[in-house]
């Protein structure tokens, strides 16, 4: 367990994820983004009466999406990450 109570931070840039194959993916703040998830729920989108799938795509659209770091046993051969 000692392992896993040391913290190692890792920071990406956008040209770090294109490099890596994952261009489609964009760094965004993660508070910033929050507000932007909350401002765009599906579920306020449907009760103003914009159509379910409008309002789905939208929701989608402006979704956030976080990894934690990956954390290895002593072995490497097992992984853990909470998303």
């Amino acid at each position: 367990m000692e392992s896993l109570q040391r913290r190692i931070v890792h920071s990406f840039r956008s040209d770090d994820l294109a490099r890596l194959g994952f261009a489609a993916l964009q760094l965004v703040d993660p508070d910033q983004q929050g507000k932007r998830v909350k401002e765009n729920d599906p579920g306020k989108a449907i009760r103003k009466g914009v159509p379910v799938d409008d309002a789905v795509k939208n929701g989608f659209s402006n979704a956030l999406f976080s990894l934690s770091e990956v954390w290895f046993d002593k072995t490497h051969e097992r992984a853990i990450v909470s998303y």
